[in-house]
């Protein structure tokens, strides 16, 4: 078996690689236009600007994939549980139905190009070669550590179906990177930074020629769009640089998960890493697992470095003394309910009823911050808009009134 790597880099490379190609070859042509005539010049033009399509599209598809397919690897990945779990409880065997889940997912457009769909099809091979699901899943690279254990689990307790399921639950609470604000930042940042540059660098130089030919003084805004076009092209420039360089950093583990982390933090605060704490415990309880390996499990669920830090037990204790030790990380009513649960010996769907309630209250507040996300990016570019009006109308309508007076 093999680790699994990013399936959509190859095709974005080759797609790079063919608009690089078409650039030159429009350019070439574009200077052999005295030697061929016009068509190779307006040849050469359009080849040129479809190469640079492709590029860009080459250097955006790595970002961009999950936003256009409209899912996520945690999707994926519920998915794929929920199937598998319905494949096994129907009898068929466990490497037959991994392989056809591998296959059927490859021939989704959705997920042909997924790292899971791929991954599935490497665990079924493993499987074919002697290995357990949770061997042959964790070889893969591809799926968190928390799979295997909990898979492991279900092997050892003969509960594959039911760990897959706990394992779908919680990949659904997983909170995806705000895919939709990075979109519009990155179209609303060229957009913007590109109308001044033309304004400071085509429009406007002719334009305040005649005004301070005539003795009048520019307008601030106009002073500011004239500055623009010196600022902007080092800004562009670096925010085309950050565009791979924030997707290898993003490969980088470490990163990741601070980023994921301080996300989760602005969209949600605790609520979303308390959900995912509390449906890996669900889960793990559901499996009958010891409370250490209950905590290990949670820990492997997270990123955030609190939560982890805080799921650890002394001898002696339960896993309501494990919560209580960290009021700020739990919610009152949290840690009361697992109280009585553990008394009442239905703690794991008290913990999955935490979970769904705090997983709830998490959309709720990512929905309200987005919205006034959008309302703030939409006010900036009004902003950016209004700058940009006044800052052509107003000298023309100081020359309009230089040239009526004399």
């Amino acid at each position: 078996m093999k680790k699994v790597g990013y399936p959509i880099l190859w095709p974005a490379i080759l797609l790079f690689l063919a608009g690089l190609m078409f650039c030159v070859l429009g350019v070439v042509l574009a200077i052999l236009e005295g030697l061929l005539g016009e068509v190779s010049g307006l040849v050469g033009g359009f080849l040129w600007r479809l190469g640079g399509l492709a590029c860009w599209a080459g250097l955006l598809a790595p970002f961009l994939y999950d936003w256009f397919r409209g899912r996520t690897p945690a999707e994926d990945r519920a998915l794929l549980a929920e199937a598998l779990a319905d494949l096994l409880e129907l009898g068929l065997p466990l490497d037959q139905a991994l392989a056809r889940l591998g296959a059927e997912m490859r021939s989704n457009a959705a997920c042909s190009r997924s790292r899971t769909a791929f991954a599935a099809q490497e665990a079924a091979r493993g499987l074919a070669g002697g290995a357990t699901l949770s061997e042959a899943l964790s070889a893969t690279g591809a799926f968190p550590d928390r799979w295997s254990r909990l898979v492991a689990a279900g092997e050892a307790t003969e509960q594959v179906p039911g760990a897959l399921r706990s394992l779908a639950r919680l990949e659904c609470v997983q909170s995806p990177l705000p895919f939709e604000a990075l979109v519009r930042t990155f179209i609303f940042l060229p957009l913007a930074g590109g109308v001044t540059l033309f304004l400071g660098v085509y429009a406007l130089p002719g334009l305040t020629g005649l005004l301070e030919a005539l003795g009048t003084e520019l307008p601030v805004t106009t002073r500011m769009l004239m500055f623009g076009r010196y600022l902007l092209p080092p800004l562009l420039a670096l925010i085309l640089l950050c565009l791979p360089l924030g997707f290898l950093a993003g490969q980088w583990r470490p990163f990741h998960e601070v980023m994921s982390n301080l996300a989760s933090r602005l969209g949600t605060g605790n609520r979303q890493a308390q959900a995912l704490v509390l449906g890996a415990l669900a889960a793990a309880a559901r499996l009958e697992m010891s409370l250490e390996e209950s905590l290990q499990v949670a820990s492997q669920a997270t990123t955030d470095p609190r939560y982890r830090k805080a799921l650890h037990t002394r001898p002696g204790d339960s896993l309501g003394d494990v919560l209580e030790a960290h009021p700020d990380l739990f919610e009152p009513q949290v840690r009361w309910l697992v109280r009585q649960a553990e008394r009442d010996g239905n703690l794991a769907q008290a913990l999955e009823h935490c979970a769904a309630h705090l997983q709830e209250m998490a959309e709720q507040m990512r929905w309200r911050r987005r919205v006034l996300a959008e309302v703030g990016l939409t006010a900036a570019m009004g902003l950016v808009a209004l700058l940009m009006l006044v800052g052509v109308l107003l000298p023309l309508t100081r020359l309009t009134t230089e040239v009526l007076l004399r």
